[in-house]
């Protein structure tokens, strides 16, 4: 009898990694025909400087247009572009796979839910910049996404330190834009999303820079306790999300779900549960096997 159950567990658990496998080939696909139909530009210039935004913001703007032009010269329109087709295509994969849980009604449908499932209202309760630093989360970026990045813009998809500055540059553009007509409240909100953007690029070098400094003294142990530490605490900066929900998520987790499954598989299960995005919950489990009692 217990091999009986251990064989429908099995099948249960192969069936549940089709479902998802074919889930995320049509979420990537309907992200990039909503992409598409966005018409976004095949190149965006930068503005020479930002009005209307202070002293500070000019000065940073400046700091980082001069770097993007130093990399990428005359292209840069063209890597702006990518960066931004990059992020609403990570917006509508995203809000795509939230739409097919309430389809086939493995996600409650709700006013939040029905938010999170399209591009604009993902990307407001995950954040703009943190949408887009999540794609990075794989070493190796998902078929699915780098091809739908060279459909949309016929570029290769860019580096996480390029798409996030290039996107910082776009947003503090666009909200010297919405300051000069009076919105001062959308520009409020465009600035602070092209700060976050940087600090999580600044975030992204320094750990890069730790890494190479420990694998450069030939210190490999080090090397793996400093990337270690950093990502603990980016994952703690990523977010400021309730402390108490994770721990209702945490207690969930650790009373319904095995921690040999993957923490992907495992997040899909707990969106069930609970208000967050795939991301966030799959990096809540991530943190929670490293603490299990």
């Amino acid at each position: 009898m217990a091999l009986q159950n251990a064989s429908e567990e099995l099948m249960d658990h192969d069936e549940f990694i089709r479902k998802e496998e074919q889930r995320s080939r049509l979420t990537a696909e309907l992200a990039i025909q909503k992409v598409r139909d966005l018409h976004l530009p095949a190149e965006v210039v930068p503005a020479p400087n930002v009005p209307g935004l202070g002293y500070k913001a000019e000065s940073l703007y400046q700091k980082l247009l001069s770097k993007l032009l130093e990399k990428h010269g005359p292209s840069l329109p063209k890597v702006i572009s990518v960066a931004l087709h990059d992020y609403w295509l990570e917006c509508w994969r995203c809000a795509s796979y939230v739409q097919s849980c309430i389809d086939d009604k493995s996600m409650n449908n709700n006013s939040f839910t029905r938010t999170m499932a399209t591009g604009a209202g993902y990307a407001d309760s995950e954040g703009w910049a943190y949408t887009l630093y999540n794609a990075f989360a794989d070493l190796v970026p998902k078929e699915g996404r780098k091809q739908g990045v060279k459909q949309l813009t016929g570029h290769e998809i860019l580096n996480a330190t390029d798409a996030l500055t290039c996107m910082a540059v776009y947003w503090l553009n666009a909200a010297s834009s919405e300051m000069t007509h009076g919105h001062v409240e959308s520009a409020c909100d465009l600035m602070h999303e092209a700060y976050d953007a940087i600090t999580l690029e600044q975030g992204l070098s320094m750990w890069d820079e730790a890494w190479n400094m420990a694998i450069e003294h030939d210190r490999e142990d080090l090397a793996s306790k400093v990337r270690s530490d950093l990502a603990r605490k980016a994952g703690l900066a990523a977010h400021a999300e309730s402390h108490a929900l994770k721990a209702e998520v945490r207690e969930f987790w650790k009373n319904n779900i095995s921690p040999l499954m993957s923490n992907d598989d495992a997040a899909s299960i707990l969106m069930r549960q609970f208000p967050l995005t795939f991301r966030t919950l799959s990096r809540y489990v991530s943190g929670f096997k490293n603490t299990v009692d």
